[in-house]
C-alpha cells in the first residue's frame, strides 16, 4: 500500500473502516445471523467447490435461493459451479 504523507493530499482523504466477510472462513452459525440475501450469497460463496454441501444448502434454502432469483433477478450463475441451481428458479415443476 501507498503511504501518504503530504499534508494536502491527507485533508482530502477519507479514513474509513473496512470490515471483510470471509465466508470459507465462518461457521454456518454465523452466516445464519444475516438476514437479507446475503446469507445465501456467503453460503454459495462458502460452498462453491464442496458439491455435496452446495446441493445440501441449496435443498435446504430453496425457496430463499428462488426468492433471490426471481424476485431480485440476482445473477448468482455467474458464480462457480453455477450448474448446481438449474432448477431452483424455474417456475415448471
Amino acid at each position: 500500500m501507498m503511504e501518504v504523507k503530504d499534508p494536502r493530499v491527507l485533508s482530502c482523504l477519507n479514513n474509513y473502516q473496512i470490515h471483510l466477510i470471509a465466508p470459507a472462513q465462518m461457521e454456518d452459525k454465523e452466516i445464519m445471523k444475516f438476514r437479507s440475501s446475503l446469507r445465501e450469497v456467503l453460503f454459495f460463496i462458502k460452498y462453491s467447490k464442496d458439491k455435496e454441501n452446495l446441493n445440501r444448502i441449496l435443498k435446504s434454502n430453496e425457496k430463499r435461493f428462488r426468492e433471490i432469483l426471481l424476485s431480485y433477478d440476482f445473477q448468482i450463475g455467474y458464480c462457480q459451479d453455477s450448474q448446481h441451481l438449474q432448477g431452483v428458479g424455474s417456475t415448471h415443476t
